[in-house]
Parts: structure tokens; C-alpha cells; sequence
């Protein structure tokens, strides 16, 4: 998870961090070159020596760090993958435990996923 750009350096604070969301195993590695890629949808902290330290970045609908995800409570959602925050839904809308979008209330109309949600029209209903 180190490697060190200069010769003649021996000492562990010499060397530098494989950067967040990459790792490498090489022992004695003089080239940033030695950090991998976690693979797509995995991220790991900086300085992670081995692949099992990726860990899966959240799915939408889920918040948190890598590997340590929660489900968006009721009235929020995220629709993009990783550690955002979830937000809260509209005026007007709502959502369920783990959801990527919000869904107008009874009542109101809109564009799914989000948006603004207006009453009905008299003599309409949703």
C-alpha cells in the first residue's frame, strides 16, 4: 500500500500512501505505478496493501462509507452511487426505506423521481 519515489530512503515515513481507491501488494515499490484500481464499484482507504480491502461503494438508495452501508430512511433517497449523503424528498412526496427517488403523495402529480409535486386539477386524482 507504500511506495517511495527517491533512492537511498529506508525509513516507513519515506514512503507514500497508494492513493483512496487503489492498492498494491509490492513490497519495496519505488514507482506510484504499483497502486492498482479497486475494481469498478470499489473503493478502499489510502494505503491499502491487498484487493479484499476494496470494499463496494454504496448502491443508490444506501449512505455511508465503503463496506459499511445504510439503507436512506423513509422521506429521503439517493440516486447516485458512493457516500453522499441521502436527501430529503420534496414538498409534497415521499419515499420509502432505501429509495433512489421520491414519489409524489396522493393527491399530487409530478415527474417520478423527483421533481416538483402539484395538486391535482378538480376533477382529477392520482
Amino acid at each position: 500500500g507504500k511506495y517511495v519515489v527517491t533512492s537511498a530512503n529506508d525509513d516507513l515515513s519515506d514512503c507514500n500512501d497508494c492513493a483512496a481507491g487503489t492498492y498494491s501488494a509490492v513490497v519495496g515499490s519505488a514507482v506510484s505505478g504499483s497502486c492498482q484500481a479497486c475494481p469498478t464499484g470499489k473503493t478502499s482507504l489510502p494505503g491499502s496493501d491487498n484487493v479484499n480491502e476494496c470494499n463496494s461503494l454504496c448502491s443508490v438508495g444506501q449512505t455511508g462509507p465503503a463496506g459499511t452501508c445504510t439503507d436512506c430512511e423513509a422521506g429521503k433517497f439517493k440516486n447516485t452511487l458512493g457516500p453522499a449523503t441521502c436527501s430529503l424528498c420534496n414538498l409534497n412526496a415521499d419515499s420509502v426505506v432505501g429509495s433512489s427517488a421520491c414519489l409524489c403523495n396522493i393527491g399530487f402529480t409530478g415527474p417520478d423521481g423527483g421533481g416538483t409535486c402539484v395538486s391535482c386539477d378538480a376533477g382529477k386524482f392520482k
